[in-house]
C-alpha cells in the first residue's frame, strides 16, 4: 500500500505543510500575532460582558425599587379612595337626613 500526499513538495523534499508547521514553531508566521490578537479581542469582549452584567444587576435593583414605590402609591391611593367615598356618603347621609328633618317640621 503506497500513500500519496497531495500537499506540494518543497525544495528540502518535505510536505508544504511540514515547512508551514516547523516555520511557525520557529515564530517565522503571522499567526500567532493572529491569535494573540484574537486573545485580546476576547478579553476585551469578557471585560464588556462582565461591565453589562453588572450594569444589568443595578438596574434590575432600580427596577425594583421603582415597582415597590409604585405598588406602595397605588394601595396608598386606594386607601385614600375608599375614605373619600365614605366621606363623601357620610357628607350625603348627613344632607339627606337634614332635608328629612325640614320636611318634617312643615
Amino acid at each position: 500500500m503506497v500513500l500519496v500526499s497531495c500537499a506540494p513538495r518543497c525544495a528540502n523534499g518535505s510536505t508544504a505543510s511540514t515547512s508551514v508547521w516547523m516555520a511557525w514553531t520557529r515564530g517565522s508566521t503571522p499567526w500567532p500575532r493572529r491569535f494573540d490578537a484574537m486573545d485580546h479581542r476576547f478579553d476585551a469582549m469578557e471585560e464588556r460582558q462582565v461591565l453589562i452584567t453588572q450594569r444589568l444587576d443595578i438596574t434590575n435593583e432600580r427596577l425594583g425599587v421603582v415597582e415597590s414605590t409604585l405598588l406602595t402609591l397605588a394601595r396608598r391611593q386606594r386607601t385614600t379612595v375608599k375614605y373619600l367615598k365614605a366621606t363623601a356618603l357620610h357628607a350625603r347621609v348627613t344632607d339627606l337626613e337634614a332635608r328629612v328633618g325640614r320636611l318634617e317640621n312643615r
